[in-house]
């Protein structure tokens, strides 16, 4: 795709938005590097909101730009690193490059597939679970330890999950963090402090 004249490289600075909610435009985009966040406005002034997903390295957005109408988008997208994009005008040059890439094509149309087929399954998959753990919250009799540990050891089974860490923010020192449970050590307080640097945990 860097090769062909008709994908553009776009550098995204960490903190900036490759595009906002509500905007339009019809470039089909591959990320060559690192992470974007797909996020939706809470509130109307565009301060807060909520974050819908973590895209990677080689994976894609907006495939909606393929079809003939050019749509508002529904999220923001923003880089949670300083991170690279390739994009291609879909209306004005997709057409030019598979005609020119047909097999190249043919495996980019093949990956978009079995990825939205991918992202259906675990929305419908998300929502399943939502029902599950707001059931088992109600459920509770009382708020404890206790209780909030059967809790995480119920939502590891309903996501399917291997464990789950369950930490707590310093309330002043906001990249520190507390361990307080560790689901692969059932019913065991825990309590190690770590050091967050970046945007994931080592």
């Amino acid at each position: 795709f860097e090769k062909s004249p008709f994908f553009e490289k776009k550098i995204i600075q960490k903190g900036q938005l490759l595009f906002d909610e509500w905007s339009y435009d019809g470039n089909l985009y591959i990320i060559k590097k690192w992470l974007l966040s797909v996020e939706k406005y809470t509130t109307g002034d565009k301060i807060d909101t909520k974050q819908l997903a973590i895209l990677k390295t080689g994976e894609f957005l907006w495939e909606a730009s393929l079809a003939k109408d050019i749509w508002k988008k529904e999220a923001l997208i923003k880089a949670l690193e300083t991170s690279e994009v390739l994009q291609i005008d879909a209306g004005k040059d997709m057409k030019k490059f598979i005609e020119e890439n047909p097999s190249v094509w043919y495996d980019l149309l093949k990956h978009i597939i079995v990825e939205t087929n991918e992202r259906l399954w675990e929305a419908n998959k998300l929502i399943t679970s939502h029902y599950e753990i707001e059931k088992a919250i109600n459920s509770m009799k009382e708020i404890n330890a206790k209780n909030i540990f059967l809790l995480i050891d119920k939502i590891k089974d309903i996501v399917d999950a291997d464990y789950i860490l369950y930490f707590e923010k310093h309330q002043i020192m906001e990249s520190f963090l507390t361990l307080k449970y560790d689901s692969r050590y059932p019913n065991k307080m825990q309590d190690k402090i770590f050091e967050r640097s970046g945007y994931f945990l080592n």
